[in-house]
């Protein structure tokens, strides 16, 4: 079921665009993350979902109703950010308390809630600490525990994990995903890490310069970027014009594309894993698509080898198997590429 809808979203701000005609709808139960540059409207359209600022055209709709002129106290929604904001001369439970304090429940149902939050979030046994006592990573369970204790609408995340080393955010963005499953909430996280996003998230928005770029499960926005802005922001670098096809050593993409039905495109993108050593054989039929140059550069990365090479005028990027061992630098170097791994971009007009 549909429970949120924001259509044609456009703000700005001393006359310069924010956000512009942004339009989507997410599931009940679902997590979304807003993913893109710093500048690129994330932060603005939390702040619009949160009621603490206004869009200049635009509606959004939560459970079939308006929205935008509710204020944001009576919006029921939880907001959950990067600082945390806990109050460091409480301890633990009078943290998670604090939100439930002023409801309509008594005390007693209270601290029962207060106890089932730190069970959810794996703090059994933490009310008394204080919040000097944590680490980061119980900093930031505590924080999420008050953020679900009132039972939200819909919980907002605004870079919760930015301030944590990687290793901990990785591990936490799994656990942040774990629980919101548990309690079965719909949730709207930010981020501007693409393997945080890719982790937590049902659905992906793409946002670049106020724009809703591209709108999707995680598996279809790295294997299917909509254009090359989406597939520039996720890292990939093997991104050619079609007029640069030509240049390519003996590529067969150009016939490839052809059989494919996808020839009215400006720009194609190659992903780095979709490639092999070519070992030539008597019986093997050949691949529809080879790569010839010469190895530029050869890195080991533990599970794969990076491999730089210059096809043409081209330097292409490629992460393959340790086995067989592709060729030092200088050497020559033909790679079969997957089809699956071509991915047509920006269409022509």
């Amino acid at each position: 079921m549909t429970i949120l809808q924001i259509n044609d979203l456009c703000s700005s701000y001393e006359g310069r665009p924010l956000l512009k005609n942004i339009t989507f709808n997410l599931e009940d139960g679902e997590i979304l993350c807003l993913l893109g540059p710093s500048g690129s409207g994330k932060t603005t359209l939390l702040r619009m979902l949160a009621g603490l600022e206004q869009p200049d055209s635009g509606s959004m709709l939560f459970n079939g109703s308006h929205i935008l002129n509710i204020p944001p106290h009576r919006r029921h929604f939880g907001m959950m950010f990067q600082e945390y904001a806990l109050f460091p001369h409480k301890n633990v439970f009078d943290n998670i308390i604090f939100g439930l304090e002023t409801g309509k429940h008594d005390r007693t149902w209270n601290r029962k809630r207060v106890e089932e939050m730190l069970e959810i979030v794996g703090l059994r046994g933490y009310g008394q600490r204080r919040i000097n006592e944590l680490s980061g990573g119980e900093q930031q369970r505590v924080a999420l525990a008050r953020s679900l204790a009132p039972s939200p609408r819909l919980l907002l995340l605004d870079e919760p994990l930015g301030s944590l080393d990687r290793t901990l955010r990785d591990r936490l963005a799994g656990e942040i995903r774990a629980i919101l499953k548990k309690v079965g909430l719909t949730a709207i996280f930010v981020t501007h890490d693409q393997a945080e996003a890719f982790s937590v998230a049902d659905q992906v928005a793409i946002l670049f310069d106020g724009r809703l770029e591209q709108f999707d499960r995680p598996e279809a926005i790295y294997t299917s970027p909509a254009n090359s802005t989406v597939a520039g922001f996720l890292g990939f670098k093997n991104i050619f014009s079609t007029a640069e096809l030509a240049d390519l050593e003996e590529s067969g993409l150009e016939k490839h594309l052809q059989s494919s039905g996808a020839t009215a495109v400006n720009s194609l993108l190659i992903r780095p894993e979709g490639a092999r050593l070519h070992l030539s054989t008597i019986t093997e039929k050949k691949p529809q698509v080879i790569l010839t140059g010469t190895v530029k550069n050869r890195t080991f990365q533990g599970a794969t080898y990076s491999v730089r090479i210059l096809s043409g005028s081209n330097l292409l990027h490629f992460d393959l198997p340790l086995e067989p061992t592709p060729p030092e630098p200088g050497r020559k170097i033909e790679l079969e590429i997957k089809p699956s791994a071509i991915v047509p971009l920006d269409s022509l007009t």
